[in-house]
């Protein structure tokens, strides 16, 4: 007559099954970590792209600047663009007539860039030099790299003695040798 009768809990309520909140919330925690630590490297190689694409647009103004200057110079004199590693954190780019005196009306220019890049180039004494015509006497390029992310180059190209300037955002462009650099 008398059946046992299990307790179970609530209604409907079945033992062991689900999961508690505090095992949800660690789940959570865990799958959060292991997302973020796939993100950073991602988000540390994009920032060093931004910081070489900025660089390496600064590099390229600063280049059509002193080619402009040297054409509307007063005097004739040729302006140049080098690289002042004086402050060896912060690369900066100096925009001056040759002689170096800035008395033009057209002042000379210091262009720092951020710290996070290096700047070399090739040019015959470290300079590139554009003549009174706006004619570069050198052939050469600008190599921005990355400290963060190695293997990554921006080139600032002056590629043709009529002083064309043209970017190149090939990650080897500091060791392709255009046939004209020569000259």
């Amino acid at each position: 007559m008398f059946q046992a009768m299990q307790v179970s809990g609530p209604r409907g309520a079945h033992p062991g099954r689900g999961f508690t909140l505090l095992e949800v919330l660690a789940v959570i925690v865990i799958v959060g970590i292991l997302a973020a630590i796939s993100i950073i490297p991602s988000g540390i190689n994009l920032w060093a792209r931004i910081q070489l694409d900025d660089a390496q647009n600064r590099v390229e103004r600063a280049l059509r600047t002193a080619r402009s200057n040297a054409r509307a110079s007063l005097q004739g004199r040729a302006w140049v663009v080098e690289v002042d590693n004086l402050d060896p954190n912060v690369p900066t780019l100096l925009i001056q007539d040759e002689e170096g005196l800035c008395d033009e009306p057209l002042p000379c220019q210091r262009v720092r860039l951020n710290n996070y890049v290096t700047v070399t180039n090739n040019f015959a004494g470290g300079r590139a030099v554009f003549d009174s015509e706006g004619r570069a006497r050198r052939l050469g390029r600008f190599v921005v790299s990355s400290t963060y992310s190695r293997g990554e180059n921006r080139c600032v190209v002056v590629s043709t003695l009529l002083g064309s300037i043209r970017k190149d955002n090939n990650p080897d462009c500091a060791s392709v040798e255009d046939a004209s650099e020569g000259e």
